[in-house]
């Protein structure tokens, strides 16, 4: 009788050790697919959910320090003369660089933004001035925090100046704007000491009008740039695979008369081609990646982790064929189904590749990429270098128009498998 009891409380316990497994797996199961969207952040399970989820000490909002937008022209006037770089990544980067922090800092402490006139700020170029021009307008709240600071303007940028007395201008899609901040051209002067910058001057201060005013001219007369040869990379789908989070062995089939290559998971496809044109779909909200934690971050911080996503994303599938360009965040486009859609562009020595469609382009809904498409392409030396025509003749040389003048770019143009470099008017 003593030994039946003894098996019998070893079978209970064993049942009730099973049942208590089944509670906690249960537990997990659930926990593990809960979004804290659905549970007040005040409340005690969300909690739980953070503590389970991020353990003891909390989480944090997890970016790169990797700029996916840096300028392609900068100037800054020391000793009362302007010195600047463009389109010469080199030179560019190192200038960002140095003078990032005081126009960090202009961000960072400058007020609300009022619309300002070309006229204003065609004046503010003619004083001590620190400049920073990008490619595509962008948000300032990304341009500020890639240099480390921070503000609560939604404008949209894609030039920065800076006035030695303290007043920082922006150009944008809807015209200029204006704000009162801090500004110590003493500390340009010593983040310049040991970096030598070719003299320039702008467009604005010359009188001309057929390009914007901000434009960056320079003694640039016998500048010339390599001529490149442009063919489709070698597409190895394994490390394709790994960049879009894909199992090795998933799915695969062919389309197009076997041009491309279609790795097929539950809700989504990728499509890798010939050509270097990759392809990523997806059916339903669940195929998509996920971005970031719902536990992560506020509605506000959705767009940098967004961002960081996208570009780190296309510098693994970048570098999964060798391709040494750089990739540029270009545009930030708002869908009223509540997609939004990132454009980048590529940059091959600092100098911009002219392209349509786009080197890339990435979909997010909330915190999921459901579609990216890439144009890859390999970029070899050819040994040959053609001339530019200078700056101060190309801008003299452009239409007159007061009422938008263009801009005065350097972009490779790709024809025929060749890569050349040339001066462009961009509106």
């Amino acid at each position: 009788m003593d030994q039946q009891r003894i098996r019998n409380a070893l079978k209970n316990l064993a049942l009730l050790i099973l049942f208590l497994g089944m509670l906690a797996l249960t537990f997990l199961t659930w926990l593990t697919n809960l979004r804290l969207a659905d549970a007040p952040s005040s409340t005690l399970i969300s909690k739980v959910y953070q503590k389970f989820t991020y353990g003891v000490g909390g989480f944090e909002i997890r970016t790169g320090a990797d700029p996916a937008a840096q300028p392609t022209r900068v100037a800054v006037t020391l000793e009362g003369e302007l010195v600047g770089a463009q389109y010469q990544a080199a030179a560019v980067s190192t200038l960002y660089d140095a003078l990032r922090g005081s126009m960090s800092q202009a961000l960072s402490n400058s007020g609300s933004f009022a619309a300002s006139t070309q006229d204003d700020f065609t004046k503010a170029l003619q004083g001590e001035v620190l400049y920073f021009g990008y490619e595509g307008a962008l948000p300032v709240s990304l341009l500020a925090g890639w240099m480390e600071g921070e503000t609560a303007s939604a404008q949209l940028a894609d030039a920065l100046l800076l006035t030695a007395d303290g007043q920082l201008y922006l150009h944008g899609p809807e015209g200029y704007w204006m704000a009162e901040t801090t500004a110590r051209p003493d500390d340009w002067q010593t983040a310049m000491e040991n970096y030598p910058a070719t003299a320039c001057r702008f467009a604005g201060t010359e009188g001309l009008t057929g390009v914007r005013p901000d434009t960056l001219l320079s003694d640039d007369g016998s500048l010339r740039a390599e001529q490149l040869a442009v063919q489709p990379p070698n597409l190895q789908g394994t490390l394709l695979l790994d960049a879009f989070a894909y199992d090795p062995h998933v799915r695969s089939y062919t389309e197009n008369q076997g041009a491309t290559q279609v790795y097929a998971e539950n809700y989504s496809t990728l499509h890798v081609s010939a050509d270097g044109t990759v392809e990523f779909r997806t059916s339903a909200l669940e195929g998509g990646m996920q971005v970031y934690n719902t536990a992560e971050t506020a509605r506000e911080d959705t767009l940098r982790l967004q961002v960081d996503f996208a570009y780190t994303l296309l510098k693994t599938v970048q570098s999964s064929v060798s391709d040494s360009s750089q990739a540029m965040l270009y545009d930030v486009a708002e869908g009223d189904d509540g997609v939004r859609v990132l454009t980048f562009i590529q940059l091959v020595g600092g100098i911009p590749v002219a392209a349509d469609p786009p080197f890339a382009r990435f979909e997010f809904q909330d915190d999921r990429l459901v579609a990216a498409q890439i144009h890859l392409s390999s970029f070899q030396s050819t040994g040959v270098q053609t001339a530019l025509l200078g700056s101060a003749q190309a801008a003299s040389a452009a239409p007159a128009t007061q009422d938008a003048p263009a801009r005065l770019a350097v972009v490779y143009r790709v024809a025929e498998g060749t890569a050349t470099a040339e001066r462009c008017y961009v509106s």
